[in-house]
């Protein structure tokens, strides 16, 4: 089993064992590897799913074999997400540390949403005091266009916007999210760096220089897989305002999101 930093593993050699892990210890994510029919990993995952507490149902990350895919995504199951075989460590931990990403977020939302009823109970003794609740209100209704291939990352980064109170539409290209763009009312774009048929430098330049006013001047947050300075300069060259890397901390692209909008705010 790869090493991930951070995150306590532990293992199980039959569904019956899992099934009693889970039962005895706080699980947030459950990586199944087995060779069965995906009915009977749907069975599994429903087993699961009994035992959750309320609004804290495992993460599943699936296994199989190549083949499987079309009927596994006929399914209605609680798997997240599925690997295919041959899969290495990178593989594995790149998918569980998206999948971290996502229960991050979840976290955030449920201590949101107990701050906020703390703050209803509470008097407002300075009204300089910062206040969560207002952010959210900032957030609530607001819509976000979010460019992204792959569908984990789409579901995950969707996942927590939703969360925040945005609304939001995916596109897996830039040249959709030009198109999107045209057709729909947004206030905040979130980027991905590289795409399929457009990337993402070449439709943040576009934005800019080819959109009429005030579409070219939306605020636009790029995500680049990248840590290398020289990358994530090269998105605000291109158009971006902020440029966060992924795999983010959720509160920090939360905290951008509520710069840029503020921002744009005072300048309407």
């Amino acid at each position: 089993m790869c090493d991930i930093q951070d995150l306590m593993i532990l293992t199980a050699a039959t569904e019956e064992e899992a099934v009693q892990l889970y039962a005895e210890h706080a699980i947030s994510i459950v990586l199944l590897d087995r060779q069965s029919p995906q009915e009977e990993i749907a069975t599994f995952a429903e087993k699961l799913r009994r035992k959750a507490v309320p609004d804290d149902e495992p993460v599943l990350l699936a296994i199989m074999n190549h083949g499987l895919q079309e009927h596994a995504k006929r399914l209605d199951t609680n798997i997240v997400e599925y690997l295919y075989r041959p899969v290495d460590d990178t593989r594995i931990k790149t998918k569980v540390t998206l999948l971290v990403q996502m229960l991050v977020a979840r976290r955030l939302l449920k201590t949101s949403d107990e701050e906020e009823e703390d703050a209803g109970r509470a008097e407002v003794a300075d009204e300089t005091v910062y206040d969560p609740a207002a952010d959210g209100d900032m957030l609530t209704g607001k819509k976000v266009l979010l460019a992204e291939d792959n569908e984990l990352n789409s579901f995950m980064v969707t996942h927590m916007l939703n969360s925040w109170g945005l609304e939001t539409d995916v596109v897996p290209n830039g040249q959709e999210a030009l198109d999107q763009l045209y057709s729909e009312s947004y206030d905040l774009v979130l980027m991905d760096t590289h795409m399929p048929i457009m990337g993402g430098y070449d439709a943040m330049r576009l934005i800019r220089t080819s959109l009429p006013d005030p579409l070219n001047s939306i605020p636009i947050i790029s995500l680049s897989a990248s840590v290398m300075q020289e990358e994530q300069a090269a998105a605000l060259r291109a158009g971006a305002d902020e440029v966060v890397g992924k795999p983010f901390q959720p509160d920090l692209l939360h905290d951008k999101i509520i710069l840029l909008l503020r921002k744009n705010r005072k300048q309407a």
